[in-house]
């Protein structure tokens, strides 16, 4: 997913609109692969870690499941209105902007899962 958003980004309102094609493409692969990721989180990750037997793991689960909830919602809407190379290339700047929050969103979720929640498994 880091790699898709790096690629996401690394477009100016120029070359959104010359490359609103690949970038939904680019959307495309990024949507597929966080609605998976967001469903095994859903279904199967946070679910268990809620009943782990050491309450530090049951409240990081429950606080990162928390914050999940927007940021999935907000994810979805941004794919949802630039969802085909015509909404890209027809609101480029606004497409750039909002590529930027929404992927340093998701960017600071991914390491801080990495940083702060899964490393607490290294050592069981």
């Amino acid at each position: 997913m880091l790699d898709l958003l790096d690629k996401l980004c690394q477009y100016d309102a120029t070359g959104a609109r010359t490359n609103a094609f690949a970038i939904s493409l680019l959307l495309s692969q990024l949507s597929g692969k966080a609605k998976i990721h967001l469903a095994s989180e859903d279904q199967f990750l946070y679910p268990s870690l809620f009943k782990y037997p050491q309450p530090e793991i049951q409240a990081i689960a429950r606080r990162f499941a928390g914050e999940m909830g927007s940021l999935a919602a907000e994810f979805i809407a941004y794919a949802n209105k630039y969802s085909n190379a015509a909404k890209i290339r027809d609101h480029a700047e606004a497409f750039i902007q909002d590529t930027k929050v929404v992927a340093a969103k998701l960017r600071e979720r991914i390491l801080r899962e990495n940083e702060d929640l899964y490393p607490l498994f290294n050592n069981k």
